[in-house]
């Protein structure tokens, strides 16, 4: 037994004249856009000052809790600044799986000595001016609508 065939669009990609025209939902989507990307998503809402959270947090985490345990334990310069650092800014990629494979295979002197050698090398976050500055990039203004 052959399955009978689905119903589809008509072949050709032609609408028949039953089958009326699509609705236009935004007479000025180009203004929508326009004052989406001048507006709201100028301001950047991904990253709050602080707000730790996936390798950041565990590094910070696993610092704070080490310094806590062993307050005269880890003797590495640099590491206030690094963590000040860690905790204010997001982090570059790179470091984030550099960081993610240390905190699985490293103690925890190992990994504040990664972190302030990537802090000191400017590979540890972005850059102040890099959040700052970053260009927005619009893939799709599907679902943008006009609130009144």
């Amino acid at each position: 037994p052959v399955a009978p065939p689905l119903p589809g669009p008509p072949r050709g990609g032609r609408r028949t004249r039953q089958a009326p025209p699509p609705p236009r939902t935004l007479e000025k989507h180009h203004e929508l856009v326009a004052q989406a990307v001048t507006g709201p998503l100028l301001t950047p809402a991904a990253h709050h000052e602080g707000a730790l959270t996936g390798v950041r947090r565990r590094c910070w985490d696993r610092l704070r809790t080490y310094r806590d345990k062993y307050p005269e334990g880890l003797f590495v310069d640099g590491i206030d600044s690094a963590l000040d650092e860690l905790y204010r800014r997001p982090l570059l990629e790179d470091a984030t799986h550099r960081l993610a494979r240390a905190l699985r295979e490293r103690t925890p002197e190992d990994l504040a000595h990664l972190i302030v050698s990537l802090h000191e090398e400017g590979r540890l976050c972005l850059a102040a001016s890099d959040l700052a500055e970053a260009e927005i990039y619009l893939l799709c203004s599907m679902g943008f609508s006009h609130e009144s």
